[in-house]
C-alpha cells in the first residue's frame, strides 16, 4: 500500500510531520472535489500530514515537505482542524454501512493487513498514527471479524476491538481481543479477587470473567 512508504518518508524527513494519516478517497473530506475517476486511484489512501508549532517553523517545514511530495497540497488552518477532528472522532465512517472495528498494530504491518482484507471484503478504512491505528468498516458477522483477527495475527499481532455492531456480530464473535491463556488466567484471578460473586458486568469483556 502506498501510504506506508509515504508515512516512512514523512516521518524520517528532517522536517518531520507531527501526525500522519491515510484516508481512502471516498471518505476524504478534502478529496471530495477531485475529478479523478480512476478506480485504483480512488481506493488508494490519501496521505495527510500535520505540522504544529510557531508560524515561522510550520511554514518552513511545510515548504520542505511540499517540495518532497510532487502532488502535495497545503490546506488552511480551518480545513486542517476540521479534518483532524473528523479523524479523531471517526466521523469519516459514520455514514458507512456495516460494523466498525478498531485495530492497533505495528505501523509497518498496516499495509499487509489492509491488503489481506481488501482481497476478501468490500471495506472502507482509514489509518492514523502513521498506520498504527486502523479503523475499518466491513460486513457484519463472524467472517469479517475472524478474517480481520487472522490478518492481524499473521502480521505481528496487535489488538482488534468491535466498536459498532450493526448486525448481531457480538453474539458470534468476541468484541474484545481474546486474551492469551496466561493473560486470561491472570485476568480471571484478579477479577475474582474484587468481585467474588461475579456481579460486575460478568461476561461483558471476556467469556467466563
Amino acid at each position: 500500500m502506498t501510504f506506508h512508504s509515504d508515512f516512512l518518508k514523512a516521518l524520517c524527513d528532517p522536517e518531520r510531520a507531527n501526525s500522519c494519516s491515510g484516508l481512502m478517497w471516498s471518505i476524504c473530506p478534502i478529496c471530495s472535489t477531485s475529478t479523478n475517476t480512476d478506480t485504483a486511484a480512488i481506493r488508494t489512501p490519501n496521505n495527510d500530514l500535520r505540522q504544529q508549532g510557531i508560524d515561522v517553523s510550520v511554514a518552513d517545514r511545510a515548504a520542505h515537505l511540499l517540495a518532497s511530495f510532487e502532488r502535495g497540497l497545503e490546506i488552511d488552518n480551518d480545513a486542517s482542524t476540521s479534518l483532524w477532528q473528523a479523524i479523531r472522532d471517526v466521523e469519516l465512517l459514520e455514514d458507512v454501512a456495516g460494523d466498525i472495528w478498531k485495530l492497533s498494530c505495528a505501523p509497518a504491518s498496516a499495509p499487509s493487513i489492509i491488503a489481506a482484507l481488501s482481497d476478501q471484503f468490500d471495506l472502507v478504512y482509514f489509518a492514523d498514527w502513521a498506520g498504527g491505528l486502523l479503523w475499518l468498516a466491513g460486513p457484519s458477522g463472524v467472517e469479517f471479524g475472524a478474517a480481520l483477527r487472522a490478518a492481524l495475527a499473521a502480521n505481528g499481532s496487535g489488538y482488534a476491538q468491535l466498536i459498532r455492531d450493526q448486525g448481531n456480530s457480538k453474539a458470534v464473535i468476541a468484541p474484545f481481543q481474546p486474551l492469551p491463556a496466561a493473560h486470561y488466567a491472570l485476568h480471571k484471578r484478579v477479577k475474582a479477587a474484587f468481585d467474588p460473586m461475579s456481579v460486575l458486568n460478568f461476561g461483558r469483556m471476556h467469556d467466563g470473567i
